[in-house]
């Protein structure tokens, strides 16, 4: 993608633009569970490809998170209504 900083006359930009999510990605929503706490934090969406591993996850959450590279992570699945509970997943 190429973006220039030179405006066309009578053109404006928006930040609200969003891109389109590539083909064959699903939105995943990244949740942080506090255990000291007790408290839930939303971290973000990203979109992923169907064929990408759960594990692919986590250097992308420990960034978003700001924590070490090398932070082991516990994913869970979090179910639908039709599908409740909560399972790990790594």
């Amino acid at each position: 993608m190429f973006l220039s900083n030179r405006r066309a006359p009578g053109l404006t930009f928006s930040s609200n633009v969003k891109p389109e999510p590539p083909p064959q990605s699903i939105m995943v929503f990244l949740k942080h569970f506090d255990t000291y706490k007790q408290t839930l934090l939303g971290a973000g969406k990203i979109y992923m490809l169907r064929t990408s591993k759960v594990g692919d996850l986590i250097p992308i959450v420990n960034e978003r998170m700001h924590f070490p590279a090398s932070t082991n992570l516990k994913l869970y699945e979090v179910r639908s209504a039709s599908r409740p509970g909560i399972r790990p997943v790594v």
